[in-house]
């Protein structure tokens, strides 16, 4: 019997609101959104309520990954 080797655990980065970005990070959305400000050249304009896969992206690349963030 041969036995495969488990897939690698990915992190996912899905779309996500600004609450959500804050909860995160453990911190209030407008704390977020002053870490946000200097970036949003890079991030760009949300567009509805979500940052997009590209914007959430630029943010964890700008601030890095967030301590609740599991990254395997």
């Amino acid at each position: 019997m041969k036995i495969s080797n488990p897939s690698p655990k990915r992190a996912v980065i899905r779309p996500s609101s600004l609450k959500e970005l804050a909860n995160m990070y453990g911190m209030d959305r407008k704390t977020m959104s002053r870490w946000l400000k200097p970036h949003y050249a890079r991030i760009g304009e949300r567009i509805g309520r979500y940052y997009n896969v590209r914007q959430m992206e630029a943010i964890f690349d700008a601030l890095g990954f967030p301590p609740a963030f599991d990254e395997v």
